[in-house]
């Protein structure tokens, strides 16, 4: 998808359709490519969207630039989050095993989807409040089951019985590059007793098995109880971007 720019020897890409998140939410998604928009590019995008016509296009924008937050916020693109990526490093030798903790297995999907529907609200989703609430609850449903089964996950490690876990995090490690956390979540009735913190260096020891160097995470600005969870295991900030929706 592209757009044409009024300006003088200027076309580029500015629109990639989301395919996936159409097909999920049943509507037309839409993303903005780059990070900084000029008046004539956010002009070119208005035109775009109004002709395809595209029901809500996702913007994530630098912090650094305020004249394209002006830009976008003057044309009525609603602020919805702040994405936030932390990271460390990963020195030193893996622990000695958690007992406690142990992979996800076939058995645990019913209560690992059951979990996963009841956490993650503080998504850019549900902030938005313009997608269907349920369909929201199914995308962190399909998220932790296709993690367990391996494909956007290599590793799920989860605390609790088998048929019973409390609490989750999901880790993918790509050869020769830096490991990831994609979904963190403890049950509410099991949080205070240190389970995120033994997950977290768990999945950093998983990660350092399979020869990572360093480890990075992204979650909601919002979502203080997870940031301070990281801090602890030794993550620091390192960016910071901004979501914005634009709905038709």
């Amino acid at each position: 998808m592209t757009a044409n720019v009024d300006e003088p020897g200027i076309e580029r890409v500015l629109l990639r359709t989301r395919e996936w998140d159409s097909a999920f939410f049943a509507l037309r998604i839409a993303a903005v490519v780059p990070d900084r928009l000029s008046a004539g590019e956010l002009a070119a995008i208005e035109r775009e969207r109004t002709q395809q016509p595209i029901d809500c296009l996702y913007f994530l924008a630098a912090p650094e630039d305020p004249a394209t937050l002006r830009r976008v916020a003057e044309a009525g693109w609603r602020f919805v989050d702040v994405r936030l990526t932390l990271g460390r490093d990963l020195d030193g030798a893996a622990a000695k095993e958690d007992p406690s903790i142990r992979r996800a297995e076939a058995g645990d999907l019913g209560a690992l989807r059951a979990l996963a529907r009841a956490s993650h609200h503080d998504s850019r989703f549900y902030q938005d409040g313009r997608f269907a609430r349920e369909r929201c609850d199914c995308l962190f449903e399909e998220w932790i089951e296709k993690s367990v089964c391996g494909e956007l996950a290599d590793v799920v490690l989860v605390s609790g019985a088998a048929g019973e876990p409390s609490a989750y995090v999901t880790l993918s490690v790509p050869p020769g590059r830096e490991a990831t956390i994609g979904l963190l979540a403890v049950d509410p009735r099991a949080q205070g007793q240190g389970l995120g913190g033994r997950l977290l260096g768990a999945a950093l020891d998983e990660a350092r098995r399979h020869g990572a160097a360093g480890i990075s995470v992204v979650t909601q600005g919002a979502n203080v109880r997870a940031q301070r969870a990281y801090q602890r295991a030794g993550f620091l900030a390192r960016q910071a971007s901004y979501w914005y929706h634009a709905w038709r």
